[in-house]
């Protein structure tokens, strides 16, 4: 009898944990295999590769300005396993320095969430700032 309950509470430990996992969000090492944010002349580059989008309902790529509180920006359907994804983010307060935050938000059919690492890319437009000044002197 002793020996039965010990099975059964094995299984029903067994079960939960088979619950917990199907439930669990999805893994972003599952999922992206690599991303990137570089700075350009237009703004900010971000691409990201996956390796597997099965259960994957969208792709959210986000924006901070502290890497604390994120906002999305923009929002990509998953295409297939195995696919790269580029976003260029040219909608940027151009000052003399600004430093942006980056990572992919990855949505399942569950309403699960996973999250990239976060990416840090610090922009100079004093060039364009430069730029404005000499265009404005002209006309003064």
């Amino acid at each position: 009898m002793n020996k039965m309950k010990h099975t059964n509470s094995a299984m029903r430990g067994l079960a939960l944990v088979t619950l917990f996992l199907a439930l669990a969000p999805v893994a972003f090492g599952q999922v992206i295999r690599d991303f990137s944010a570089v700075g350009a002349s237009q703004g900010v580059f971000l691409q990201w590769t996956t390796l597997r989008e099965a259960g994957v309902s969208e792709f959210r790529v986000q924006r901070s300005f502290d890497g604390q509180r994120f906002h999305t920006i923009h929002t990509v359907r998953p295409t297939g396993s195995n696919h790269t994804y580029n976003y260029t983010d040219d909608d940027l307060f151009k000052g003399p320095q600004q430093t942006y935050y980056y990572r992919i938000e990855i949505a399942s059919n569950e309403d699960n969430l996973a999250y990239s690492p976060i990416e840090e890319v610090a922009l100079n437009f004093s060039g364009i700032r430069r730029t404005w000044g000499s265009i404005k002197a002209m006309f003064r």
